[in-house]
């Protein structure tokens, strides 16, 4: 035989599990940048601020147990080696991130990482297949993997269920392994890697069944001693594994019981969306989100056809597998995340199916290729598709860059989009009546993003213009699709005080004004001088609302805002920046520019009357702007509280 020709004779699986592997990282590749710097996935802020929060406090233990820590550790390793190369700022480790994020770092990081451990179920259940001595069937099962829609969007967030798909799969294999070949340190190799499969979700404590059944013969002929030292060392290599991966739960059992306690509450908490035994969600995934025709039918086959003939470890499997169903099945709250375990076995289901119809109708030579054509060729289609999809600009992205272009100073307000409360400094949610809205127009409101996948017969007020629609995914689009309003910010403004001309290109129209804690972004406020006295209020809440008249020639100009008593005393006072993320030099001509200026309050106002002093000053020479009206270059409204 030529050299060449022994040379792919020897390595053909091996080379093609590489070359599925490369596809397997390209058909996901997308998902790296995908949405960035929005983080759509819920599950991926609540690793990343975990491992912010690690690399802040130089901590090695995640301070969150909603799920063990094993999916956790290597992305904060992998954070944490990109951050000596490019450190990220002490203030953005100390950030939160919630469907939006300023560091767009550890995510990129995170979702590389996650991608290349998920790849590893692709040799995995190829080699299994080959245990099973399934012949040529394990390149199909490793292409299946490879090109599974589900397992594509899976495996490319920051989530555990990539290396739930891995785990099982190696607690299998090596399960199968013990079997034919026992040994002591293959049994606990077996035992430690059930403890890390139970590191990626607790659920997957039941997977503990499936080696406990290779110690049958031992019960079968009641050899006890050596039943019990075998369990034994299960149950020991378990805990060692499960702790190497969570060892934060040694040092804050309390905060453990407190977030398994929030779990269950979560999945047993009443959803309008869910119920419990809501079987037609399973039947519909099964039988259309990213599963072929044939594919449910032939696992199927091949599920029953190991229960019929297949080894006592297989049927356990298939209870483990079980057991993991009816447990999602009956909670209230259903992810089909949740059955990784049953995905990622279903390749190696129809691969049994596969082999036995193949020896079943064997005189029809180029059966196996067609099946495996007839199963592969539709989900191979829809992760290219998924690949291009992803691979359009973001719709939140896109709504930002327009927004950016036509908006700079007043507030754009995401009424209809609840979930844009996160995003920006300037964004607010508010309810989805028309009254909320009206009040939003009154406070400067000039942009209304209009989310038509939630509300999609939601009537806009007269007034409002579209300034451009964005379709969803199925429309061409990418994410949900998306309605943009606009409006003067002027028609409806309603404010304290007199409008005053400044000297340098400004005219301030008032001020809305309100009482309470401290506040992250721009909010209605009332029109209101009058205030309630609140003995929690931590702030006095300012919008200052101007005109940009003109150019303003001097780029450098600060805020003040003097809260000042009956006696003429200052008792608060604020000294920043206009607008962090609108510099003086984006301002023009026209526009409104709405300015979060709120004063902290070192006590709660006593009731009485108060002067609010509002103007610019430039901090190289203490110089103020001149202000029409004004009283050494203050505007002055009269507020009172309690009054």
């Amino acid at each position: 035989m030529h050299p060449m020709k022994r040379f792919f004779s020897t390595y053909a699986t091996t080379i093609f599990l590489l070359v599925l592997c490369c596809v397997g990282f390209v058909l996901r590749w997308p998902a790296v940048w995908f949405g960035l710097p929005y983080t759509p996935h819920p599950d991926e802020p609540y690793v990343i601020n975990m491992v912010l929060r690690m690399l802040a406090s130089g901590s090695l233990f995640p301070d969150s147990f909603d799920r063990p820590h094993l999916s956790v550790y290597p992305v904060w390793l992998a954070v944490w080696v990109q951050a000596l190369r490019d450190p990220i700022p002490t203030e953005l480790l100390l950030s939160s991130t919630d469907r939006i994020t300023q560091v767009v770092m550890p995510f990129v990081v995170g979702r590389m990482t996650s991608i290349v451990m998920a790849l590893v179920a692709i040799p995995l259940v190829a080699y299994h297949v080959r245990q099973k001595n399934l012949g040529r069937w394990a390149w199909f099962a490793a292409a299946w993997v490879c090109v599974l829609p589900f397992h594509v969007a899976q495996s490319a967030y920051i989530g555990p269920d990539g290396l739930v798909a891995v785990l099982t799969l190696a607690t299998l294999i090596l399960s199968w392994q013990y079997s034919k070949q026992p040994s002591a340190l293959l049994w606990w190799a077996v035992a430690v890697t059930v403890g890390l499969a139970i590191g990626t979700k607790y659920n997957l404590a039941a997977i503990i069944i499936v080696p406990a059944v290779t110690q049958w013969e031992l019960l079968r002929t009641r050899q006890w001693r050596a039943l019990i030292t075998a369990l034994a060392v299960l149950l020991a290599g378990t805990i060692v594994g499960f702790f190497v991966t969570t060892p934060g739960l040694l040092v804050n059992a309390q905060q453990f019981v407190n977030d398994m306690n929030s779990q269950v509450s979560h999945y047993s908490r009443l959803d309008p969306g869910n119920a419990a035994w809501d079987w037609q969600l399973y039947v519909a995934f099964f039988w259309g989100e990213g599963w072929p025709f044939v594919a449910t039918p032939l696992t199927l086959l091949g599920l029953a056809l190991i229960v019929r003939s297949g080894t006592p470890l297989e049927r356990a499997f298939i209870v483990f597998l079980l057991i993991e169903l009816v447990f999602f099945l009956s909670r209230e709250r259903h992810y089909m995340r949740n059955i990784m375990p049953l995905v990622i076995y279903a390749p190696i289901a129809m691969a049994v199916a596969g082999a036995w119809l193949t020896h079943r109708y064997g005189s029809f030579k180029p059966f196996p290729l067609i099946l495996a054509a007839v199963l592969l060729i539709p989900i191979a289609i829809q992760s290219v598709q998924a690949h291009r999809i992803a691979e359009r600009p973001y719709n939140r992205s896109a709504v930002d860059a327009v927004v950016s272009g036509t908006v700079r100073g007043a507030v754009p307000v995401c009424t209809l989009d609840v979930t844009n409360a996160a995003q920006t400094p300037s964004c607010a949610a508010a309810s989805n009546k028309t009254d909320e809205l009206s009040r939003w127009q009154q406070a400067g409101m000039q942009t209304l993003l209009v989310n038509r996948s939630q509300w999609p017969a939601y009537q806009v007020p007269d007034g409002l213009s579209l300034i451009q629609s964005f379709p969803n995914t199925t429309n061409g689009g990418n994410g949900e699709a998306f309605d943009l309003y606009t409006t003067d910010p002027h028609t409806a403004l309603q404010v304290i005080g007199t409008p005053a001309q400044t000297s340098d290109g400004l005219r301030i129209e008032g001020v809305r004004i309100g009482l309470g804690a401290t506040r992250e972004r721009i909010t209605p406020l009332y029109a209101d001088t009058r205030l309630q006295p609140r003995t929690d209020a931590q702030q006095l809440h300012v919008n200052a609302y101007l005109t940009v008249t003109a150019p303003v020639t001097e780029p450098g100009w600060w805020i003040f805002v003097h809260i000042v008593d009956a006696q003429g005393a200052i008792v608060a006072q604020r000294i920043s920046l206009p607008r962090d993320d609108l510099p003086i030099a984006a301002w023009q001509t026209d526009d409104l520019v709405v300015l979060r200026a709120d004063v902290p309050l070192s006590a709660p106002l006593p009731p009485g009357a108060y002067t609010l002093s509002f103007g610019f000053y430039r901090p190289s020479d203490g110089a103020r702007m001149v202000i029409d009206g004004g009283i050494d270059g203050a505007w002055q409204v009269g507020i009172a509280v309690g009054q």
